[in-house]
């Protein structure tokens, strides 16, 4: 993730950062909340009821993810290679404008941003059996699996890009 939904208290952030130079494998709840995961309540339910998915996370990796994300935005910039983003507008877990941000300051000039409107998290489980992110069946997914060279140039976006919803 580049940023949370929800911005942990400070005081547990500069706590892990201090913690995970003394006991690093030391584990926290996530507070993460799992109904905001998927809308379709079976994929909720079988993701609680998964013996290898717990609600922990180590001081040392929250530490370091925490501050990676951010750190991925500010370097954006570097970024020259195609990039295709997607997220949903209801994504409770992690924060659109972290991914906005990032794609706004990358470089390349082939880049896209996808915001579905009203899907969560896990947007190839939610439950429209139409949904375009499923499975790679929409056009756009379809079309960065195609190759890219100086003779599909005229076929893909230009001019940085695009932001857009999809409905």
């Amino acid at each position: 993730y580049l940023r949370l939904a929800f911005e942990p208290p400070a005081w547990r952030v500069r706590l892990a950062v201090w913690l995970q130079r003394i006991v690093p494998a030391l584990s926290q709840p996530t507070a993460l909340d799992i109904d905001a995961l998927c809308r379709d309540p079976e994929v909720v339910a079988r993701y609680r009821a998964d013996p290898l998915v717990h609600d922990r996370i180590t001081v040392r990796f929250f530490s370091q993810v925490h501050a990676a994300g951010e750190a991925i935005i500010d370097r954006a910039a570097e970024l020259k290679i195609r990039a295709l983003v997607m997220h949903g507008s209801a994504d409770g877990i992690t924060d659109q404008e972290g991914s906005q941000a990032f794609l706004r300051a990358a470089r390349s000039s082939d880049k896209t941003l996808r915001i579905y409107p009203g899907l969560y998290h896990d947007l190839w489980n939610e439950p429209e059996r139409g949904c375009p992110a499923r499975a790679g069946r929409e056009p756009l997914c379809s079309s960065w699996r195609q190759p890219v060279g100086p003779r599909h140039r005229r076929a893909r976006l230009r001019g940085g890009g695009s932001t857009e919803a999809v409905r």
